[in-house]
């Protein structure tokens, strides 16, 4: 469904001559990640995403979130960061759900689920009418707090400000929580449950971007010029 049907934005494709706004084709290890997932969501149990930069990490998590909303009935999944702009900003394409709306925006009618952002878009909430499922969001030291959800995913788990506060927070708030983040020393909840191994986990390395591969990259390029 993601690849069939959402589009995804990356600006630096503009001086290089590609359309800014490009199909969401996923490449193998993106696919993996999706079964991945929801399978820790299938047998409610966490899990955590080391990742390098620039690996599309956010816009893959939140396709996933609007591909069950949109088929799955009364489904509530909650993402959070540590600032508010951060997760929406109605201006700034970095931000989580500007990404959101954004995919729902370009879905076909046909698949957006009765989608009208004037009246199912709020800040930091997104509502599916035809399945009552939602998106909600969060931030600070209280991600979490607010209530129960299927999966709630951490944003940059790694660079909380205070991370202990958001693990009291969360710690009833969902029986599926996954961290995804960037690497950021050793001094924090996330970096100690890399190393602790208990915590199912899902490395996401530079060298699982087949766009390092020129020759892919290439067909991928092929395909847009004929789009």
């Amino acid at each position: 469904f993601i690849t069939d049907w959402f589009l995804t934005a990356d600006p630096r494709n503009a001086d290089i001559g590609l359309p800014v706004i490009i199909p969401f084709i996923l490449f193998p290890r993106q696919r993996q990640f999706v079964d991945w997932f929801l399978d820790r969501w299938k047998n409610r149990e966490d899990g955590i995403v080391p990742k390098s930069r620039d690996m599309g990490m956010s816009w893959l998590v939140l396709a996933i979130m609007c591909s069950v909303a949109l088929t799955r009935k009364n489904i509530d999944f909650g993402i959070g960061s540590q600032f508010r702009a951060k997760v929406d900003n109605s201006g700034n394409p970095d931000s989580l759900f500007w990404k959101i709306r954004f995919m729902l925006e370009n879905l076909p009618p046909e698949f957006n689920g009765g989608w009208n952002r004037k009246l199912h878009s709020i800040e930091m909430q997104i509502k599916f009418p035809q399945t009552n499922s939602t998106i909600m969001g969060d931030c600070g030291d209280d991600i979490g707090r607010g209530g129960r959800k299927a999966v709630f995913v951490i944003d940059e788990a790694a660079h909380l400000e205070h991370p202990e506060y958001v693990e009291h927070a969360l710690s009833n708030a969902t029986n599926c929580r996954i961290d995804v983040s960037s690497v950021c020393g050793a001094g924090n909840p996330f970096a100690q449950k890399m190393l602790d191994g208990v915590v199912p986990q899902f490395l996401f390395a530079w060298r699982d971007d087949p766009r390092k591969d020129d020759a892919w990259y290439a067909k991928m390029c092929a395909k847009y010029d004929a789009i």
